[in-house]
């Protein structure tokens, strides 16, 4: 009976490794970025002359081979931007881990290069948005279209 319960058990050891898949590893790449998210823009700026709250959308095209292009609309401590709709392009990075960063240029060249870093979520449906630069507390949820 002892021959039987252990022969049992190891049938449905076997059967349970042969059913459940193997959890496979998760690789991220530029590749994997691309297409047009919608930023939603919160937070604020802590130093310089534009220091306030800063509240803005974007508009950000990821071409799957590290770069951006995009057009914001950014109020910043309550004041409507100069221009409508700003240009910029910049680069970006995934790493294997679906964490990245970017660095976006204003067309412009008044304001100075913004890099951010982000998180992949959601099948690539989401992006996780912090700035980076210093003086800045701005925080981005970005969504795909």
């Amino acid at each position: 009976m002892k021959n039987v319960n252990a022969l049992t058990k190891m049938l449905f050891l076997l059967t349970a490794a042969w059913i459940v898949p193997a959890h496979a590893q998760r690789t991220c790449n530029n590749g994997m970025l691309w297409g047009d998210y919608s930023f939603r823009i919160t937070g604020q700026l802590l130093t310089g002359p534009l220091a306030g709250l800063s509240n803005g959308v974007a508009l950000v095209n990821f071409d799957g081979d590290g770069r951006i292009a995009s057009k914001d609309h950014v109020v910043l401590n309550g004041a409507q931007p100069q221009d409508e709709w700003r240009d910029s392009t910049g680069t970006y990075v995934v790493n294997a881990n679906c964490t990245g960063k970017a660095q976006i240029n204003f067309a412009d060249g008044r304001t100075p290069p913004i890099i951010y870093y982000f998180v992949i979520t959601s099948s690539r449906q989401q992006l996780d948005v912090v700035v980076g630069n210093a003086g800045a507390s701005v925080s981005v949820v970005a969504t795909r279209i």
